[in-house]
């Protein structure tokens, strides 16, 4: 995944600092030097200065005291070219690590500003483009039509006293459907000295299964299909059934193999694997029909016609009734997908993936749950306060 992080926080410390001022030629508009002063302007001597910042506005006004003769000036955005960040190495950053980073991730892009600054502090803005593979669990029990949330978590490096990422929520309500960042709420609730703030990006994600409905369903759905014309063939020609419904069977076993392929190992059957096993189910079920014709027609005398009449009338209804029973089902399955009422909630995808994520503890005398700091999670005790006031109050 390709994403942007931007970080922008306040520093106290970053003030009246002292960095290198290159100023424009005063002599050449600001259209004419913007070309080449990449060449001259900063090669021109006396332009560049060593000044103390004292005030950096928004805009990109300055004012600053020049270290080479003591005064105080002013200068608009653009009456210089460049001015040198601060040596960020000897100010506060927020160091952060991903948690469910599988690989080791590029930086492709990474710029660090300073928007402004005053007596208060400075305030700066950092933006990093990350190109990275991070590990996420799958709920596939309703794969092709499953919903997943694709997650980034990333842990502050410091404790909680020094830094707690506020989230700031965009205005964008089209991507904030899609994606949203939150930070785990026991990291405002209780702060603690060994506590470490959390920070998750959460993405929606929803499979689009026209490729799998139309290239491997509707496959599975036709070779049934052929597989019914099975009840064409007599009874009394019981191999050759049997060895059209083997040829059918297997075809219809090779796509369950084409779906796990592009998946990874599960412990439970997705809804695709479910139909398969529905669709070789039938097949299975024509074969025993077909077994049983023959072995009770084997145990019929030669007279007995009115019996074998009977048994061919009884194959030729189990035919129908399946064929029935296979077309119908899909036509619901059809309708399904197309209304779009088989898609899981997005309610039931949070609850399976335990999100907002939000440690808790139990009280064991109680049964009370409440927000857990990361210090008591192996505390044998686990009392709540109230049962801790009492116990306290007996002793």
């Amino acid at each position: 995944m390709i994403f942007v992080l931007k970080l922008a926080w306040l520093d106290p410390d970053l003030k009246n600092f002292e960095t290198t001022l290159t100023l424009r030629r005063p002599t050449q508009p600001m259209e004419e030097s913007l070309v080449w002063c990449k060449f001259v302007v900063l090669a021109s001597p006396g332009l560049e200065r060593s000044v103390l910042i004292t005030k950096k506005y928004a805009n990109g006004d300055i004012e600053f005291v020049d270290l080479s003769a003591p005064h105080r000036e002013l200068r608009k955005r653009d009456e210089y070219v460049a001015l040198q960040d601060p040596d960020w190495k000897r100010y506060f950053f927020p160091t952060y690590s991903f948690l469910n980073l599988q690989d080791e991730g590029k930086s492709l892009l990474e710029t660090t500003a300073l928007l402004w600054c005053d007596a208060s502090g400075g305030f700066v803005s950092y933006s990093v483009k990350f190109d990275g593979a991070f590990q996420e669990g799958l709920e596939l029990q309703s794969f092709p039509l499953d919903r997943q949330l694709c997650r980034i978590t990333i842990s502050a490096e410091k404790p909680v006293q020094e830094f707690q990422p506020p989230v700031i929520k965009g205005t964008d309500d089209d991507i904030q459907q899609r994606c949203t960042v939150y930070t785990r709420h026991c990291d405002r609730n209780f702060p603690y000295e060994v506590q470490r703030s959390c920070v998750r990006a959460l993405f929606h994600l929803q499979r689009k299964g026209d490729y799998y409905f139309h290239s491997v369903l509707v496959m599975v759905f036709l070779v049934n299909v052929i597989s019914l014309c099975a009840f064409s063939i007599p009874v009394d020609d019981a191999s050759g059934r049997l060895g059209h419904l083997s040829t059918c069977f297997l075809a219809v076993l090779a796509y369950r193999y084409v779906i796990d392929d592009s998946l990874p190992r599960k412990e439970y059957l997705t809804a695709a694997d479910m139909y398969i096993i529905f669709a070789c189910s039938f097949q299975v079920a024509i074969c025993v029909e077909t077994v049983i014709l023959v072995i009770l027609e084997a145990q019929l005398e030669a007279e007995e016609e009115d019996a074998t009449d009977t048994y061919r009338s009884l194959d030729v209804s189990f035919g129908l009734v399946l064929s029935l029973v296979w077309l119908s089902t899909n036509l619901y399955l059809r309708w399904l997908w197309t209304s779009g009422k088989r898609q899981e909630s997005w309610q039931s995808v949070y609850h399976k993936n335990k999100e907002p994520y939000a440690p808790t503890d139990e009280c064991l005398a109680c049964g009370h749950h409440r927000l857990s700091k990361q210090c008591q999670h192996s505390n044998p005790d686990k009392c709540c306060e109230t049962c801790v006031l009492e116990h306290t109050l007996l002793s």
